[in-house]
């Protein structure tokens, strides 16, 4: 099974355009260019395919408050799993998971992963709305397809909203379609008032770009408007299997997320405690730089 799933890796990367090798019969690496030169690996771990790749070259960028905060902005416009992260030296990566087990139809995922990665790496990026031509279902209708989830599913005033599994608290993700078998649930983090200053951005987005890369599925992302700025997570999934097992699935990840990122985002809103944070941060990577300086020696 893995070496079959690994083939069909292979397959979809190189049909969208990617020159790809073999690692292992559980990794490829593959390199692919739209308007950049993006280089990454896929592996099979857990009966889960993880993907994660980043532009030749690219320096580390969580020491640059703008640059996380612009990467957490252009989140909001992606699709599929696909998501800008912040990788373990600090460098900027993007990642992408596809479940395998009970998910018939991966091949199809992997293509269109694929092509949202290329997407990703443009030069230019637009938002991804739903998709055009697509007629979405009514509220009643999303809310019948779900009707056989054990999670708690209510329909009102033409929206759909899911109860989230975070013990202690009530937080909700909206259920919105985003194309035929496609849907995203979207839970709020936070709402920030007025103007997001430079040490915010920088905390915020640091924490919550090295999240994206710590789990599966979830997709941070910063939603700014007219006098407020809203931080959110989400999760996109497909339904074309069995709809109950992929709300699931997505409403799990996002319960792990949601309820280790909320209260984490709530204090890092303040100046004083994202200081701290990234003082913290900062004096363990000199440090490490300091043991990889004197080994070197």
């Amino acid at each position: 099974m893995r070496w079959d799933t690994c083939k069909a890796v292979k397959t979809a990367l190189a049909s969208g355009g990617g020159c790809v090798t073999r690692d292992s019969d559980s990794s490829v690496r593959f390199a692919l260019r739209n308007g950049r030169l993006l280089r990454g690996h896929a592996r099979i771990e857990e009966d889960w395919i993880t993907i994660a790749a980043g532009e030749a070259g690219k320096a580390r960028i969580d020491d640059d408050p703008d640059r996380l905060w612009s990467r957490l902005v252009e989140n909001g416009k992606l699709a599929g799993t696909v998501r800008f992260a912040v990788g373990p030296s600090g460098e900027e990566m993007l990642r992408a998971d596809i479940p395998v087990e009970g998910h018939g139809a991966f091949e199809g995922e992997l293509a269109d992963t694929c092509r949202y990665l290329k997407e990703a790496c443009a030069k230019r990026r637009r938002a991804r709305d739903a998709e055009d031509g697509y007629t979405a279902p009514s509220a009643d209708e999303v809310g019948r397809l779900f009707e056989d989830s054990p999670w708690e599913i209510a329909v009102k005033n033409e929206q759909v909203n899911a109860t989230l599994d975070i013990p202690g608290n009530f937080v909700q993700a909206r259920l919105t379609p985003r194309g035929p078998d496609t849907f995203r649930a979207t839970a709020q983090l936070q709402t920030v008032a007025g103007e997001v200053g430079a040490q915010r951005r920088h905390a915020i987005g640091l924490f919550l770009l090295l999240a994206s890369n710590a789990g599966r599925l979830v997709r941070p992302a910063v939603h700014p408007g007219t006098g407020r700025t809203r931080i959110t997570c989400d999760v996109e999934f497909r339904t074309y299997t069995s709809p109950a097992r992929e709300l699931g699935r997505a409403l799990s990840a996002l319960s792990v997320s949601v309820g280790m990122c909320r209260r984490e985002i709530k204090a890092l809103n303040h100046e004083a405690v994202g200081a701290a944070y990234l003082a913290v941060r900062a004096a363990g990577g000199n440090g490490r730089e300091s043991q990889q300086h004197k080994k070197r020696r």
